[in-house]
């Protein structure tokens, strides 16, 4: 998910990956809809009909995204005390500014430049995806589909040749099952309405695959299809752009070709800059097209994504996604053989206590600020104070950190975060202040108040490095 250049931090989950992915049935990136006790699942019945899917929901204004971690747990301490999604299928988009990026080393992103007197202070481990049981699209097969005189045309097909067989493919998708693919022969329509829905689509391409427009799709087939401009998409979510800015899901076809589900990624035009076209349009599709490879039925048969969405990593859902791209969105991006892609977790570098999003350059530091947990209780009218320390995995200079709640999607109250310090450093230690609200609203018998700890990077400071955090007032 993504959120605007004018929302990006002082709020800073950078708007940059608007797109990034869930799934058609419906998976989109751009602002995360969902509630406090459960993210809408990725395919809801609302605005579907043969096609399911997940967005890509780091988008324009007011975007925010959801992410998950595990190792957390949910205690209930007394009155005051400290205790202690995006939904299945939701993403957002980063922001558009940001070093280039290298492939991560075999080691999960570490540089072995550790140096012997250097000790990362303790803290809290990432959560991890793990494996659903569902399919994995081991060696894709790309359909690039595209629409009218398309002025990106040429540099799209480019793009597409190279990421299937490039090694940011093959290093983001190997501890996954996921291996080098093929772009197949693209497909020229004249031109696409001014506005169409997700169900729309997936009716589209049941007729275009019925009447030999389109290829027999096989199990490894993802059609991408590049829309300019002048269409305007709508979903559940929300419209392209606005609420969104890339979806990737799952279409199901019943015709005398082809019965069954297919794959499909979503990639609108949007622009929050001049000149920003190409950039996004990379940045999302490389989202969605991972997250399609890993998970490309995640509501009917999820393959690869993060439990988040109840239980100790639900603090995370605020943040993005549970799938490998979601996971990454608004923390950073990466410029690659001149293409702009989107970060992708890594299990390997976050068991290593590295950076989690990959590539990433294994001589910048990695630092972060982790609290004893994510999900703490306390009562109506009183204050809860927060414990959390500072750490890097290499030596860092000082970095800022912040309380970041106004892009956070799902609070039932507006709460205050007051951090003791603001610039930090390996091992220092900090606390959050809360004030909870005298009669906070209830919703579904609860009430709930969800921020992020912030550390924001000194290098490329519109984007930064969270730790979730969830209170229940019961």
């Amino acid at each position: 998910m993504t959120s605007t250049p004018a929302l990006f931090r002082r709020n800073r989950r950078a708007y940059w990956v608007l797109a990034a992915a869930t799934q058609l049935w419906l998976a989109c990136s751009g602002p995360n809809t969902g509630t406090d006790d459960v993210a809408p699942p990725i395919g809801s019945e609302a605005g579907r009909n043969s096609m399911g899917g997940h967005c890509d929901c780091d988008i324009g204004p007011g975007g925010t995204s959801p992410i998950g971690t595990a190792g957390d747990q949910d205690t209930t301490p007394s009155a005051g005390a400290a205790g202690t999604d995006e939904p299945l299928g939701t993403a957002g988009m980063a922001e558009a500014a940001g070093a280039a990026g290298t492939p991560p080393s075999s080691d999960g992103g570490a540089s072995g430049a550790m140096t012997a007197d250097f000790v990362p202070a303790p803290h809290a481990p990432f959560p991890l995806v793990t494996a659903h049981g569902g399919p994995v699209i081991e060696q894709i097969e790309l359909v690039p589909v595209y629409f009218g005189d398309d002025p990106l045309r040429v540099d799209l097909e480019r793009f597409n040749t190279w990421i299937v067989t490039s090694d940011y493919w093959r290093n983001a998708g190997a501890e996954y099952g996921v291996h080098p693919g093929t772009r197949l022969p693209s497909v020229q329509f004249e031109s696409a309405p001014a506005s169409i829905s997700d169900a729309q689509i997936a009716s589209w391409i049941d007729a275009k695959v019925a009447d030999g427009s389109l290829p027999k799709p096989s199990t490894s087939t993802v059609f991408a299809l590049f829309y300019q401009a002048g269409t305007t998409i709508t979903t559940a979510l929300g419209s392209s752009c606005i609420s969104f800015a890339a979806i990737h899901g799952a279409a199901t076809l019943s015709n005398p070709v082809f019965t069954g589900s297919v794959p499909l990624a979503i990639i609108p035009r949007c622009s929050y800059s001049a000149g920003d076209e190409l950039m996004i349009a990379t940045d999302v599709a490389s989202h969605e097209y991972m997250e399609t490879a890993t998970t490309p039925f995640p509501e009917a048969n999820p393959g690869w994504i993060m439990d988040n969405l109840s239980g100790p990593l639900e603090a995370w859902s605020m943040l993005s996604g549970p799938a490998v791209a979601d996971l990454c969105l608004g923390q950073s991006y990466d410029t690659i053989d001149g293409f702009s892609v989107n970060d992708i977790w890594s299990n390997a570098a976050a068991q290593a206590g590295n950076n989690p999003c990959q590539p990433s350059d294994p001589k910048h530091p990695f630092f972060s600020v982790s609290a004893d947990a994510t999900i703490y209780h306390a009562e109506p009218g009183t204050t809860l104070t927060v414990n959390a320390r500072a750490w890097s995995n290499l030596p860092a200079p000082d970095w800022e950190i912040d309380i970041n709640w106004g892009l956070v999607p799902g609070s039932d109250f507006d709460g205050h975060a007051v951090l003791s310090r603001k610039i930090v450093n390996n091992g220092d230690e900090l606390t959050a202040t809360i004030t909870i609200p005298a009669s906070p609203p209830m919703v579904n018998g609860r009430s709930v108040y969800r921020f992020t700890i912030d550390s924001i990077d000194p290098i490329n400071p519109n984007f930064s490095h969270p730790w979730p955090l969830m209170i229940i007032v019961p």
